[in-house]
């Protein structure tokens, strides 16, 4: 299974919010994730990163 880490960039530093997802779903302005442990998060912003090497999703503010 791929499973991507998410972070939000926020004055120029990656903050981690999630771990290990598998689930990511745009919905209206939102972004969807699921992980693994069964987490949820709904997250606005702007998808700036995916990086399936480093296993990173980066979104920042719109």
């Amino acid at each position: 299974m791929c499973e991507v880490n998410v972070y939000f960039l926020k004055d120029n530093h990656e903050q981690q919010v999630m771990e290990s997802a598998y689930v990511i779903k745009r919905e209206d302005d939102n972004y969807y994730f699921l992980n693994i442990f069964g987490e949820q998060e709904f997250l606005k912003g702007k998808l700036k990163t995916i990086d399936l090497m480093s296993h990173k999703v980066i979104l920042e503010q719109d």
